[in-house]
């Protein structure tokens, strides 16, 4: 059986927030991720209990759970432009900025940054996450680059890769909004490959740019 991509996840996750996790095509659905278990209802609300996601129980929804925009961002500046070698830990040049209580961070046309998520994630060795976009975020013109999967081991708050990809208008972001979901994949135990022992970006709290990719 071949993967599937994430827009057929997305897809699929809309579906069964639709149908609820008793009925038939959503077990279907779940099924087709083979070798993954997709996390649903009851199970959700025991990661939650369990400390695997601090995340209200208001939250939970069939196969997902909702969650937040935190308050610090680093957008993309001119102030040293030039080449983002990606194979050294060079970043690109970011201001940072910390949203106030309340206060709407703004997004110019075409801008790149980076944001992070309030829920802090405390993954096992056997379950696995991947953030989705809200899909009234992204029909709003707010695009995520897709980089946010967090390997078994995992433990911190997932950073955001995002941009406005309007022409012709800003976008208005506020902190504690719902920017999007996080599914849950149980499969074998990941032992000494848990990211716990390798990962670097394991305790990260806020936003954290890039470490390169050497």
């Amino acid at each position: 059986m071949s993967s599937l991509t994430i827009p057929q996840i997305r897809d699929a996750l809309e579906m069964l927030e639709m149908l609820g996790p008793d009925h038939s095509l959503t077990k279907q659905i779940a099924s087709r991720l083979g070798a993954y278990s997709l996390l649903g209802g009851d199970q959700l609300a025991a990661m939650v209990e369990q400390g695997v996601i601090d995340a209200p129980e208001e939250h939970i929804n069939a196969a997902s759970i909702d969650v937040r925009l935190g308050r610090e961002f680093l957008f993309e500046s001119n102030a040293r432009p030039g080449t983002v070698d990606l194979s050294t830990k060079a970043e690109p040049a970011f201001e940072r900025v910390t949203a106030g209580v309340g206060e709407p961070v703004y997004v110019q046309p075409g801008e790149f940054f980076l944001g992070h998520l309030v829920e802090q994630l405390a993954l096992p060795d056997d379950v696995s996450c991947l953030f989705l976009l809200r899909s009234s975020c992204a029909r709003a013109g707010l695009e995520h680059s897709q980089a946010g999967f967090g390997d078994a081991g995992f433990h911190g708050q997932l950073t955001l890769a995002l941009k406005n990809i309007l022409q012709h208008h800003r976008l208005a972001l506020r902190p504690g909004m719902r920017i999007g979901q996080i599914v849950f994949l149980r499969h074998a135990d990941a032992g000494e490959r848990s990211y716990r022992l390798k990962g670097r970006y394991g305790g990260q709290t806020g936003v954290q740019p890039s470490k390169g990719v050497a």
